[in-house]
């Protein structure tokens, strides 16, 4: 009886404590990009985020995809050049940017506080190339909504990324991307 009740609480503790995030429903995409010389800042914003980040038995996995055509900076030709020139997103494959988390966690997401852990790593596929990048996340949970950002950097070279010029003005090769969170947590 005694092994049938341990049986019993592992089964409902590790079900007790599976989370995920769907950022499906409220999650965007946001870069910052820094002009040299560094009097130009140029911000983009994107669309929603798409996939869900499991965590279950100490585990955060998940897929996210979103699509680059979906960029704006508020200027119709800066736009078409980013799009067209430097991102390629005219190319088979090149008009996502895809975001896979698989990573042993020292702790699920609490049910209200600061979740930031360290050492969170990604795969990121962007422009054809796939490298590992490491991930800053702060969520705050309050009352089963997290809301926050998940920030990392883009080393444009990195990723076979022309860097973008006009006029004499470059960006820099460091891009720093943002996904801001508001969304519930689901059991």
């Amino acid at each position: 009886m005694a092994l049938l009740n341990f049986i019993l609480f592992v089964t409902f503790s590790s079900t007790l404590y599976a989370q995920k995030l769907d950022l499906s429903t409220g999650a965007k995409v946001e870069f910052d990009a820094v002009g040299k010389p560094a009097m130009i800042n140029i911000k983009g914003t994107g669309s929603k985020a798409t996939g869900i980040l499991d965590f279950k038995d100490q585990n955060a996995t998940g897929e996210f995809i979103v699509n680059l055509k979906d960029f704006s900076t508020d200027m119709d030709m800066r736009d078409e050049h980013m799009k067209e020139k430097y991102l390629e997103v005219q190319k088979p494959g090149f008009d996502k940017a895809i975001l896979k988390i698989s990573h042993k966690m020292e702790s699920l997401l609490p049910q209200n506080g600061l979740w930031s852990p360290q050492n969170l790593k990604g795969t990121l596929t962007l422009h054809g190339v796939t490298k590992e990048i490491p991930l800053n996340p702060k969520l705050n949970i309050k009352d089963g909504t997290a809301k926050g950002a998940v920030n990392f950097k883009i080393k444009l070279k990195e990723f076979n990324i022309e860097i973008p010029e006009f006029a004499g003005i470059t960006v820099a090769d460091e891009v720093t991307a943002n996904v801001l969170i508001d969304t519930k947590v689901q059991p």
